[in-house]
């Protein structure tokens, strides 16, 4: 399981890797923080689907120019891949916002590549590192010190974006 989880992120790095070669643009990936081995199931599908509509209309209103736009699933889960023409700089300013934002902010995981392939950090804009879903820790330190059962957090992540796809839906 762990090997194809790997594998499938090292096709994420290719793919993101060729789009910014061939396009010379920057390029925004978008997945969701699932932890644990499920990552696929149907409501993350639809999170994933609806969260992907609100970034559009959310470039759109922006009038940021999309290139290209790609999606697919991976077995680590549901992958959008947007090719941008405007400044990486700007891209990580508004899906900052945005993920700070959103109801499930804290399971988005919207990465900016600049077009020399230079991905761009929270922290290098001033933010703090993000959050657990379950403490006021930082997210990686819970990850590293195994804070947290996983089981735990794989709960609480289910019944925020149960939460978020009940309120979108009314």
């Amino acid at each position: 399981m762990l090997k194809k989880v790997l594998e499938a992120r090292e096709e994420r790095w290719n793919l993101r890797l060729r789009l910014v070669r061939e396009f010379d643009r920057p390029l925004l990936t978008f997945t969701l923080n699932i932890p644990g081995p499920e990552k696929t199931g149907e409501i993350f599908l639809r999170a994933h689907r609806k969260v992907l509509e609100e970034l559009l209309e959310c470039l759109k209103n922006r009038q940021v120019p999309i290139l290209h736009l790609q999606e697919r699933k991976g077995f680590d889960g549901p992958e959008a891949f947007l090719v941008l023409d405007t400044s990486s700089r700007d891209i990580k300013k508004m899906v900052l916002s945005f993920e700070e934002n959103h109801p499930v902010g804290r399971v988005l995981d919207l990465d900016v590549m600049d077009e020399k392939g230079k991905c761009l950090s929270r922290e290098q804009s001033g933010l703090p590192p993000r959050k657990c879903v379950l403490c006021d820790a930082p997210a990686r330190e819970c990850i590293v010190l195994r804070r947290h059962e996983s089981k735990e957090v794989f709960s609480k992540v289910v019944k925020m974006v149960e939460q978020y796809l009940k309120e979108s839906s009314k």
